[in-house]
């Protein structure tokens, strides 16, 4: 990747989190996940709207 390149994509995340904070992009989120779940079972169920997340829980200290 060229330096170029780097700073394009630094820019254009910039950008998007700045449209994010803004408001005037929203993600829509079908279902949220625990990774130890099969999520494939709900790819299966059909038509999804949205993001499937896939939650990670913090370690214990």
């Amino acid at each position: 990747m060229s330096r170029d390149s780097s700073l394009s994509q630094r820019s254009a995340s910039r950008e998007f989190g700045r449209l994010l904070d803004d408001g005037k992009i929203r993600v829509v989120i079908d279902s949220i996940y625990p990774l130890a779940e099969k999520v494939h079972e709900r790819t299966a169920q059909g038509y999804i709207q949205g993001k499937i997340v896939l939650g990670v829980a913090k370690a214990e200290a």
